[in-house]
């Protein structure tokens, strides 16, 4: 009788590990970043990435209208000039510098 439910908790607590390094993992990936980086991030990469999506947007129009004069999809025009510049400026938490 004893040893039935002993078997039982060790399969839940076995089944259980991966659950606990996933969670590990998931903290590792939103640890708070440094004073410095968020610094850097606020002082420097921000103002960057506004003035990135301003040129942007500048330059989408020409070139749009010249890729489709050619023939050519504007969409990664679109996406190099002001979807990438734009993620980086407004959608990624600040601090996280990360250029890929």
């Amino acid at each position: 009788m004893r040893g039935k439910p002993a078997a039982a908790l060790l399969a839940l607590l076995l089944a259980a590990a991966p659950l606990a390094a996933w969670g590990q993992e998931g903290a590792k990936a939103y640890a708070r970043p440094d004073e410095g980086a968020i610094l850097a991030d606020l002082l420097l990469m921000r103002p960057l990435g506004l003035a990135a999506v301003a040129v942007g947007l500048v330059l989408y129009l020409p070139a749009a209208l010249i890729q489709s004069i050619g023939g050519n999809p504007v969409e990664p025009l679109a996406d190099a000039l002001i979807r990438r510049p734009a993620e980086f400026t407004f959608k990624r938490p600040v601090g996280q510098i990360n250029l890929d």
